[in-house]
């Protein structure tokens, strides 16, 4: 049925089969979340900077964000470890996590699906296939790493693409299932990487690689984090209502907005 725009109001037009105003929540209270969470995440931040090997308290803290780490008030120590290992740790967790939950909830809203996670496309096995590929190539330093890591996460986007292209029937769920074709092949890939890796110096490296750690963050890799964040999270903020579009689906875009 044909719906001419502004011939009916938003009482006559018909239900959207599992959408109801029962259980959405309002301003108010997606605010009181936000605030919430935010809560949480200084207090685990605060607690992340305290707890290790090493005993710093807030107090120390404090003292090191206000004088610095001279050696001659007795907490040198300490304050080295706040600057240089805490402090960029957390942060880059932060941002890193930040980055992810972004890039979760776009991912959420186009496939309209709230189960749907990086590997629904093979990114994650491409990703970790070019990194491996970097680590077994000679000579390979860590930005030859993360240019094959993102070179072979868009070659996975663009085969699932090219598959539910190919077969153009129901293209969302054939996406969908192209998606886990290119995630079993990359991880077929990563298999055999690992088997011609080196088993005391190159497989090591690679199953690292793959659990991830945050025992290397340094200044640097948060400015870099920070700076590719920011511009995704602007990015991402900028389009959001065309984001929004997309994930309304087929059903509800049929219907005129008056």
């Amino acid at each position: 049925m044909n719906w001419p725009i502004g011939s009916i109001s938003s009482s006559e037009m018909p239900k959207i089969p599992g959408k109801d105003s029962v259980g959405v929540r309002g301003p108010k209270s997606r605010n009181a979340v936000i605030v919430r969470l935010t809560v949480v995440l200084l207090v685990l931040f605060c607690i992340s900077l305290i707890v290790g090997p090493v005993d710093i308290s807030l107090g120390e803290i404090f003292s090191s964000i206000i004088s610095g780490f001279r050696q001659d008030n007795g907490e040198f120590h300490n304050g080295m470890v706040f600057w240089f290992v805490r402090l960029p740790r957390c942060l880059l967790t932060v941002l890193v996590g930040a980055g992810l939950s972004v890039s979760g909830a776009v991912y959420q809203g186009l496939f309209r699906n709230p189960l749907v996670s990086p590997d629904i496309l093979g990114v994650s096995a491409g990703a970790t296939f070019g990194a491996a590929l970097g680590l077994l190539l000679p000579g390979a330093n860590l930005a030859l790493i993360h240019v094959l890591a993102f070179f072979f996460e868009m070659v996975a986007v663009f085969m699932a693409l090219a598959i539910a292209q190919f077969v153009a029937v129901r293209p969302l769920l054939v996406l969908v299932l192209a998606g886990f074709i290119v995630l079993s092949l990359f991880n077929s890939s990563i298999t055999i990487t690992k088997f011609l890796a080196d088993p005391y110096n190159e497989l090591p490296a690679i199953i690292f690689w793959i659990m991830g750690s945050m025992s290397r963050a340094d200044w640097p890799a948060v400015i870099t984090v920070g700076v590719v964040t920011l511009v995704g999270l602007v990015f991402f903020h900028i389009l959001r209502y065309r984001l929004n579009v997309l994930s309304l689906g087929d059903l509800q875009s049929q219907y005129p907005l008056g």
